[in-house]
């Protein structure tokens, strides 16, 4: 008895901390903003996205978000944009994607495609990477 109270307390603690730490806030909902990070905003009907022109520096993140988090985004880069692999931060996270910049010596300018998978609605603003 007294090791299953101690079990059920330990499982208890860990559900509750999971709960409490919860999903990422959407900087896109905020009327805040996303201060200095480069953060790309998507609408929700995918008819933009702000800004159409980002900028990231060389091995920062580049964050994109659907606004009001919900949808399916996916993101297309070309294969000579100089970034790491793009990926969802998890099936909660759909509606955001992480992406990191390569390292670059002069500014690199590029179109990039953004999809919501459950309309198949497409943009296609651009990143500058700079050094």
């Amino acid at each position: 008895m007294k090791y299953t109270t101690i079990v059920l307390v330990i499982i208890g603690a860990a559900v509750g901390c999971a709960t409490l730490r919860g999903k990422e806030a959407n900087p896109c909902d905020s009327a805040a903003g996303h201060g200095s990070h480069a953060v790309v905003c998507i609408d929700a009907s995918f008819t933009k996205v702000d800004p159409e022109l980002v900028h990231v520096r060389s091995n920062e993140w580049l964050n994109l978000y659907i606004t009001g988090s919900n949808g399916d985004l996916d993101v297309q880069f070309t294969a000579d944009t100089p970034l790491h692999h793009a990926h969802h931060l998890g099936s909660q996270d759909s509606h955001h994607y992480k992406i990191q910049a390569k390292e670059v010596k002069e500014p690199v300018r590029r179109k990039y495609r953004v999809i919501d998978r459950s309309s198949g609605r497409e943009i296609d603003p651009e990143v500058m990477i700079d050094p």
